[in-house]
């Protein structure tokens, strides 16, 4: 009786724990390419909680990859200075606001959040 409990025993234990899931490796390529595939609804749910408003039309990984958010939109609007991706989007036509132009959009040189 005894062995049939220590049996079932066992048994459940062994049902409720799962294998560990196996670490898949990644090449860099691999992983950058994982990255570029998330950052678009990285973006999007930080811009839902007004954490990112950025004044690009692919909006920028700098400020993102940097400091988790970007005020650059909002700091274009103010006459304050972007963040570099920005400023050099701006100068290639890239800038989603045509009541601005690459002209009006100042670098900011010592960025920070």
């Amino acid at each position: 009786m005894r062995f049939l409990a220590v049996l079932l025993l066992t048994s459940v234990l062994f049902i409720g724990c799962a294998p560990p899931e196996e670490e898949v490796d990644l090449t860099a390529e691999e992983k950058i390419e994982q990255i570029n595939e998330w950052l678009p609804d990285l973006k999007m749910e930080l811009a839902m909680d007004d954490k990112y408003a950025c004044c690009l039309k692919e909006g920028c990984n700098e400020c993102l990859l940097a400091h988790g958010s970007c005020p650059c939109y909002n700091n274009l609007q103010e006459g304050k200075p972007v963040c570099g991706e920005c400023y050099a989007g701006w100068q290639q036509g890239m800038g989603i606001d045509n009541d601005f132009t690459k002209e009006d959009v100042i670098l900011d040189t010592d960025h920070q959040h």
